[in-house]
């Protein structure tokens, strides 16, 4: 019920991966959101040493857990952002309050508190904040340090596997996300005991105030748990003045360790000491991961060095310039495909326009070859364009009595007549009279003008040649 309380707000989130990685947990959670009917978290837990079964009250035999195997073995499984919680006992958690609201000037008075709280050189140590609450003048910020041996090795061992974190993050905020919404409002003392880690958190009207990781509570006297709670709760007062708890909430996984069972602990906070099985919240990576989401909204605290985000965007930048290239690869070849299609059904079609071209053409042969025949034939039984007849349309077309002299004359049916002689007349005239017979037309003629006749040579066709477009092609 609690994580479909918390996720209803980010179902249009783009995926998200949270991941926890040490020698004795893996962990990780992978959200999917935006568009994806089956929007949610799946979850993958690896713990050294495993819980009891149910027919055993001992765990096994404990040893590390070989992360680079894991990490080989579940990359692929992680998508999208990539958020990593390191251990909060590998870090320095510390709560200040700020005279500003202003988020650049709220930088620079972080940085310099965490000069003056760092272990380390500044160039050797991270650093990243977070807004946890506000007035209209002053600023309650958490402020997180680390330094360059804890953060660098997980870039390393992600690096192997092409993985690259978006976000650095704490376990215990982990937590305090999934439980913030049963402490709002509440003062107390919050405990979260998961195999050897134990986190304590104070929590100051819904605010929490203070973190201190206790170690591996098994085998630990009482009153030096006790005593380790009392000195964080000093540190508290020391910073911001007396401070309120009205009981203990006490969060275990699996077997509670003994200085938890002692009336003592009952005793110092008389009788207001709340037990809860942490298996009954969601795993640790969730809340990662909806601190991820939370980064959507407001500022979360972020350990991971600028190098990274450089990095980060440069990868996106080649991802997205070989997704372009990839693209644009695709549609260059569905066209040229495309086009090689196109180009080889034009030219089978060309072809098929070819074969019925040269069917057509020998059908068109055929015909005038027939109509040369008919027409060749037709000459010998029609009289219109006999010799005979040409004769009479030469000396018709001749100017007088003597005025041409016709020496040769070639009659050819499949062409025409050539005319040579001599014109002691109008020579012009008779080639007029030639070209307006029905049946001849002239095509050419030549002339040599002698002293008292001029020499001639007219070349004439049929005039039925000009209707087929060429000659017969048959001799007579």
């Amino acid at each position: 019920m609690m994580e479909g309380v918390v996720l209803s707000s980010f179902m249009s989130a783009p995926n998200l991966s949270g991941l926890v990685f040490t020698e004795r947990r893996f962990e990780y959670t992978v959200f999917t959101g935006k568009r994806r009917k089956d929007s949610g978290m799946d979850s993958c837990v690896e713990i050294s040493p495993p819980l009891p079964d149910e027919n055993s009250s001992v765990a096994a035999e404990a040893g590390p857990l070989d992360t680079d195997a894991l990490l080989a073995k579940h990359h692929k499984a992680l998508s999208g952002e990539l958020h990593v919680a390191v251990p909060a006992d590998s870090t320095l958690l510390h709560v200040a309050d700020f005279p500003s609201t202003d988020p650049e000037e709220l930088e620079g008075m972080v940085e310099l508190r965490a000069e003056d709280l760092t272990p380390f050189p500044m160039d050797r140590t991270y650093y990243g904040w977070e807004l946890l609450s506000a007035t209209e003048t002053e600023s309650k910020v958490l402020i997180a340090l680390a330094g360059h041996g804890v953060i660098d090795p997980l870039h390393a061992k992600l690096q192997a596997q092409h993985l690259l974190p978006h976000r650095v993050d704490v376990d215990v905020l982990a937590w305090w996300r999934l439980l913030a919404e049963e402490n709002r409002e509440v003062s107390r003392l919050l405990m979260i005991v998961d195999g050897p880690q134990t986190h304590l958190i104070v929590v100051d009207h819904g605010t929490p105030v203070a973190f201190a990781s206790l170690g591996d509570l098994r085998g630990c006297p009482v009153e030096e748990l006790l005593e380790d709670m009392d000195i964080t709760l000093a540190g508290v007062e020391a910073d911001r003045g007396s401070v309120r708890v009205d009981g203990l909430s006490l969060w275990v996984r699996s077997e509670t360790p003994e200085a938890l069972e002692s009336e003592k602990i009952v005793a110092a906070y008389d009788g207001e000491v709340s037990r809860h099985d942490l298996r009954e919240v969601p795993e640790m990576t969730q809340g990662l991961v909806l601190r991820g989401l939370d980064g959507g909204k407001r500022k979360t605290l972020d350990l991971a060095p600028p190098a990274w985000k450089a990095e980060e965007a440069l990868r996106a930048t080649r991802k997205r310039v070989l997704g372009w290239s990839a693209a644009v690869a695709a549609i260059w070849l569905v066209g040229a495909v495309g086009l090689a299609g196109y180009v080889k059904i034009q030219e089978n079609e060309l072809q098929t326009l070819k074969r019925n071209l040269a069917a057509q053409q020998q059908s068109v042969e055929t015909v005038r070859d027939l109509s040369r025949q008919v027409r060749s034939l037709g000459q010998f039984t029609d009289r219109s364009a006999s010799a005979l007849e040409i004769m009479r349309i030469m000396a018709e077309a001749s100017p007088g009595t003597g005025g041409v002299l016709i020496r040769d004359m070639h009659y050819r049916k499949d062409q025409g007549v050539t005319i040579s002689g001599e014109a002691r007349g109008d020579f012009f005239q008779f080639q007029d009279a030639l070209g307006a017979s029905e049946i001849l037309r002239v095509e050419d003629f030549d002339t040599k003008q002698e002293r008292e006749f001029t020499e001639f040579r007219v070349i004439t066709r049929w005039t039925w040649q000009d209707d087929e477009g060429g000659t017969m092609g048959s001799a007579p």
